[in-house]
């Protein structure tokens, strides 16, 4: 009966930890507010790390893990770019439509590992004009990463596609793009960073 019980509070707290935070504001800033809308969106996602950490404790309590047994865990020792993360010409036009992001997690091994996490992405034209230099910005949270997961033969990594918006487009063909990834069984986050080169004008025929 206790592991039944056990298994239902389980259950409870982790859709309690995939559904809060859904709605935190109910109050959104005007659409012709973009500081307004970062700010919003910054505070959302500190609150969702923030329950996503108090549901890992509470899992961890649940199943009896102490500090000690967490060490016989296999967790993330090291994130890196895939040796593919470039940017992408879709419609082969000769001008690059966006990039592609490969996240490899490596455990201490140096083995390949599927974790769940969450991520963010940037990608910066640091030659660009202050207030212009942020090309791309997007967070995952934790059901978004695992929709975004590939496995087989060498492709056992997370992808994740950026394109260019119709309002903003890199300027300059060197960009440097910064990812994060927070695992969800220990809280450690994780920073790298990469130069990318795109094309920034169709080539001369």
């Amino acid at each position: 009966m206790r592991n039944k019980t056990i298994f239902i509070s389980l259950i409870l707290i982790v859709f309690c930890g995939m559904g809060c935070g859904v709605r935190l504001d109910k109050a959104k800033p005007a659409a012709d507010d973009p500081a307004a809308q970062i700010k919003q969106l910054r505070k959302e996602l500190a609150d969702k790390r923030s329950q996503v950490e108090k549901l890992n404790k509470q899992l961890t309590v649940l199943r009896g893990f102490t500090a000690d047994r967490m060490e016989y865990l296999v967790r993330v020792d090291q994130v890196k770019f895939g040796r593919f993360t470039r940017a992408y010409d879709e419609d082969k036009d000769g001008l690059d439509d966006g990039i592609n992001v490969y996240l490899v997690l490596n455990d201490k091994f140096a083995d390949k590992i599927k974790a769940a996490g969450e991520v963010g992405i940037e990608l910066w034209d640091l030659a660009a004009d202050e207030g212009q230099r942020l090309i791309q910005e997007r967070r995952y949270g934790l059901i978004e990463v695992a929709d975004h997961w590939l496995s087989g033969f060498m492709t056992d990594h997370y992808k994740f596609r950026l394109a260019w918006s119709k309002e903003k487009r890199p300027s300059h063909p060197n960009l440097t793009l910064k990812l994060n990834f927070k695992e969800a069984l220990t809280g450690n986050v994780f920073e790298i960073q990469k130069l990318i080169t795109t094309s920034v004008s169709r080539p001369q025929r």
